[in-house]
């Protein structure tokens, strides 16, 4: 993912398709979703110690909620909350347009 996510992000107009499934388009660039095992993502933890809050996150878990971003700035990616997650949500719903704007305010939807 991360490989695809910064070939999203630095190939702009893109000259390829993506097909990678769960891959949506929002104002930026793109964003994805994925669960990961809690086990998976504790290698990546040590890489986002300055991150203490998605650290603490990712430990009480089996399952972790991963997210990955492309914007004009670059690429972005980690663990969410659900809150954050909301903004995958295939139906529409308050939950889901609250979780985008949310994220849109920060430069990631």
């Amino acid at each position: 993912m991360i490989a695809l996510f910064t070939s999203l992000t630095c190939e702009q107009p893109l000259s390829f398709v993506i097909e990678a499934e769960g891959i949506v388009p929002t104002d930026r660039g793109h964003a994805a979703l994925r669960v990961y095992a809690e086990a998976s993502t504790a290698t990546w933890r040590a890489a986002a110690a300055e991150r203490p809050e998605a650290t603490e996150h990712a430990a009480n878990a089996e399952a972790v909620q991963y997210a990955y971003f492309t914007t004009s700035a670059g690429l972005a990616h980690g663990v969410v909350s659900g809150r954050v997650a909301a903004a995958f949500e295939a139906e529409p719903s308050t939950r889901r347009e609250n979780a985008r704007r949310a994220l849109a305010r920060r430069g990631l939807w």
